[in-house]
């Protein structure tokens, strides 16, 4: 246990705190090294940090575009041959909607 007890933070009290200089917890006395000269609690160096992290959400993203877009080249692919097999079927019994059918894979 702290001496004396550190305050309570309750949540809505966090999300109003803007900077970490708010925090008078990180520049007690109760911390063990100057929370506040760590280089990451400089704005500039933490936008910085956004932006790679960004920058690496980005390119997972990328890639998984890249899977997608297999999946998708492959649906249209199955369609394609299932809406053939169904032209073929009823060819024979109404060659206008089999003429139909093929002409609108055309498009």
């Amino acid at each position: 246990m702290q001496n004396p007890p550190a305050k309570n933070l309750d949540l809505a009290e966090v999300l109003n705190l803007t900077f970490l200089s708010d925090f008078e917890l990180l520049k007690s006395a109760y911390a063990r090294q100057d929370i506040l000269e760590r280089p990451w609690t400089h704005p500039l160096v933490r936008e910085t940090m956004l932006l790679w992290l960004q920058l690496l959400r980005a390119q997972e993203e990328v890639a998984w575009l890249d899977v997608e877009v297999r999946w998708v080249d492959a649906y249209l692919i199955s369609t394609q041959a299932h809406i053939q097999q169904i032209a073929a079927n009823i060819i024979a019994t109404d060659p206008l909607l089999a003429k139909e059918v093929i002409d609108s894979q055309k498009e």
